[in-house]
């Protein structure tokens, strides 16, 4: 999957069937662009994909097409410049066959710039979002830690679960998301 250092992967504009964000929940946060220029949005709580739509969750619910204005990974998109305000670029990996590409992984690059006491300053964060077979989110990759999500069986799948490691400093950090009642 990071082969080649990200080559090939193609700018795309991702539209939403859905444009419910996830809701507010004790324990959980949604990274703000101040979260990620203090390094990461890997606060106490399952790291959300960064966009913070329901769509990121299941590929039936999302849409990928070749960006009109392609942004390269390696440059500064035209949104970096937002203050206090991400902006979100997406990269998807090659295709591999003809016809419509399934979404499997999806890289997510939010940018935007924030307020400090001199000035303004850059924000640049990297995720990589994996989809089962099924279309399901099961893992969120970024600099400092790894998420996965277990799925219920059945016609309505559902998140149930999950387990996060990440860095903090030279220690390892873990915990465990359980449903409600065990």
């Amino acid at each position: 999957m990071f082969k080649n250092d990200f080559a090939g992967w193609i700018n795309v504009t991702v539209t939403t069937k859905i444009g419910k964000k996830v809701p507010a929940l004790d324990g959980f946060h949604l990274p703000q662009p101040y979260d990620l220029y203090e390094g990461s949005p890997s606060l106490e709580g399952y790291l959300f994909p960064l966009p913070g739509k329901l769509a990121f969750f299941k590929t039936s619910l999302l849409a990928t097409f070749d960006s009109a204005k392609p942004v390269s990974l390696y440059g500064e998109g035209r949104g970096c410049r937002v203050k206090d305000k991400s902006h979100y670029y997406y990269y998807q990996a090659p295709s591999k066959g003809k016809g419509r590409k399934a979404i499997t992984e999806l890289l997510v690059w939010a940018c935007g710039r924030v307020a400090e006491r001199d000035a303004y300053y850059g924000v640049n964060f990297l995720q990589l979002l994996q989809y089962n077979d099924h279309g399901q989110l099961i893992a969120l990759y970024d600099l400092d830690s790894v998420t996965i999500l277990n799925w219920s069986d059945g016609d309505d799948p559902k998140v149930v679960g999950g387990q996060r490691i990440a860095t903090r400093g030279s220690y390892w950090q873990s915990s465990r998301l359980v449903p409600r009642g065990e």
